[in-house]
């Protein structure tokens, strides 16, 4: 997979019926970020404040983004957001699977794989939990640090400012 590193510039962001949602950190937009200066990636993410978004389920939408995410990047991220805002985020029902992959079958002797794969036939828990994940949380104050150069990236009203300071 290939990493892209951007700036966010400021302009009108596309919506397309969403209205607010394109201006949001999500942690859709974490998974693929990585530091401007090194490429660290993943970066760490520190929430501070966070908001739901209402997002209507799309399970096409998580089984088209699936192949383009790192999901144990997606997995730890949200885990770490849920670890920070316990009061917004410690309700949520369907934790996220360990794993989308399908456990490799069991060793000679061993009676069942110890780990299930992930359901993500469309309304599936998982499907919904992934989906949860991906839309409905958006950083709004916070940071993203760069686990390579330590690197801090600011979030302030949902914009990440991956602009490095000057040398």
């Amino acid at each position: 997979m290939s990493l892209v590193s951007f700036a966010l510039v400021k302009s009108k962001p596309k919506t397309t019926g969403g209205g607010e949602r394109g201006k949001k950190m999500k942690l859709l937009t974490h998974n693929l970020m990585c530091c401007v200066k090194c490429h660290g990636f993943p970066l760490r993410i520190t929430a501070d404040d966070v908001a739901g978004i209402d997002a209507a389920y799309d399970g096409l939408f998580v089984r088209k983004m699936l192949p383009r995410l790192e999901y144990p990047v997606l997995r730890d991220a949200f885990r770490t957001v849920q670890s920070q805002q316990r009061d917004m985020l410690g309700h949520v029902a369907a934790p996220l699977p360990d794993s989308i992959e399908a456990p490799p079958p069991p060793a000679e002797g061993d009676s069942e794989s110890t780990t299930p794969a992930a359901d993500l036939t469309d309304g599936s828990p998982d499907s919904r939990a992934i989906f949860f994940a991906l839309q409905s949380i958006a950083i709004k104050e916070g940071q993203l640090t760069c686990p390579q150069c330590s690197l801090v990236y600011p979030i302030k009203d949902f914009i990440p400012n991956m602009i490095p300071p000057s040398a």
